[in-house]
């Protein structure tokens, strides 16, 4: 976490907030192994797959909104 944040060292209560929805440390096992399927090269099994989502996305011309309730 510390790596990607601007702001270095991160605050003890920052820390804290970000630790604050895991129990313990095998909580973040899914987050942590999320990067790793993102294929980095050419030669990557995903690769192809990857290329043509992105040629695919670039084509979507429709509005994406969300609706933010507040309590």
């Amino acid at each position: 976490m510390q790596g990607g944040c601007k702001i270095k060292p991160l605050a003890d209560s920052v820390r804290a907030a970000y630790d604050a929805p895991f129990p313990d440390d095998s909580f973040k096992a899914g987050a942590r192994v999320f990067p790793t399927l993102v294929p980095i090269s050419p030669e990557d099994p995903s690769a192809q797959a990857n290329v043509k989502a992105w040629q695919s996305l670039r084509k979507f011309e429709k509005t994406i909104s969300h609706r933010v309730q507040r309590q």
